[in-house]
This record gives structure tokens, C-alpha cells and sequence, in this order.
């Protein structure tokens, strides 16, 4: 585990200094607060809804690669299992690399929707560190923009795709929004 964490944080060292050094050639992207309802899926019975809260959302998307990494500071996620459990789990330093395949832009405005294929890591579980979760699915989101500026808020995000927790296998769909 050491050693996947260790090639993690060379690969996220030099995403970094790739963003710093084409930065006008970047989008910034910020949210304060996301709010976001899944559901979740497994072949064995083990199916979930999630309602999940993450707090300073901080992202970077070369615009001619479409590449980027969001950063969450902190999030926490209550996971009501169907099954009369309620679970409660808070993360700290999540990681999404992504892929922006295209965007479309909204006539007559700086609003745009882009759709991304990412790649989800939660770093820390601040409960029990041996646990971790791990997305991978396609991504929709809108985004708010100002004249002239590459800095765009998000306002409503669609995810689909498979989730990893704690060695257990899920299909999920998430709705987030701010």
C-alpha cells in the first residue's frame, strides 16, 4: 500500500508542475460546498444510497489536453444501508483525475457543460485508514463562468460509473449540485 501511495504522489507532483508551468493555458475551477445523492449497486445485495458533502472543491484542466485534477479538502458521506444501517465516514484529501472529452457551450452566455471520463481516490479515511474508495465512471457537469476569465464554478455534476469501497464492488450513480 505504501508503495501505490508513494507512485500516487510522484504522478500528483508532476500533474502539478505541468498546471503551474501552462497555467494561462488552464481553467480554474472552484466550488465552496457540493452536496450530492447516489445510489450504489453490487451483485451481491449489498446496494446503498449516499448522501454525500465535500468542502472546497479546487480544480485545474489544461485546456489543450483537457486533462485535470479537483482536489476536495474534506468530505463526509452517510451511507444509509438498505439493509437498516446507517454508516458514517469522513475523508480527507480526495483526489479526481479527469479527462474533459469535450464541452458545449451555452449560447449567448459563459456557461458551459462538460463531459469527463475521471478517476476518484479517497485518500484518508479519518475512521479506519486502512479503508479507501475508488471511482471510476463518466462525468457531467455544468459550469458558471465570468467574462473575459478562465474561472468557472460548478453548479450540478451527473456521475455513473464503478465505485470500490473497502474491497466491495458497486455500480453507482451520483447527482451533486454547488
Amino acid at each position: 500500500m505504501k508503495n501505490i501511495l508513494f507512485l500516487f504522489l510522484i504522478l500528483l507532483s508532476q500533474n502539478i508542475s505541468a498546471f503551474e508551468i501552462s497555467f494561462q493555458n488552464s481553467y480554474f475551477k472552484f466550488s465552496i460546498i457540493n452536496v450530492g445523492l447516489s445510489a450504489n449497486y453490487s451483485n451481491d445485495n449489498n446496494n446503498y444510497s449516499n448522501f454525500e458533502i465535500s468542502i472546497l472543491n479546487i480544480g485545474i484542466e489544461n485546456k489543450n489536453t483537457g486533462l485535470g485534477i479537483d482536489f476536495d479538502l474534506m468530505g463526509k458521506f452517510w451511507y444509509a444501508e438498505y439493509e437498516g444501517i446507517s454508516v458514517y465516514r469522513y475523508t480527507l484529501l480526495n483526489i479526481c483525475f479527469f479527462w474533459n472529452m469535450f464541452d458545449i457551450n451555452i449560447k449567448n452566455t459563459h456557461n458551459k457543460i462538460s463531459f469527463d471520463i475521471i478517476t476518484k481516490i479517497n485518500i484518508i479515511e479519518m475512521i479506519n485508514m486502512n479503508d479507501f474508495i475508488f471511482s471510476a465512471g463518466i462525468r457531467i457537469n455544468t459550469y458558471f463562468g465570468r467574462d473575459n476569465q478562465n474561472i468557472y464554478g460548478k453548479f450540478t455534476g451527473l456521475e455513473i460509473g464503478y465505485r470500490n469501497v473497502n474491497k466491495n464492488n458497486n455500480f453507482y450513480f451520483l447527482f451533486n449540485f454547488f
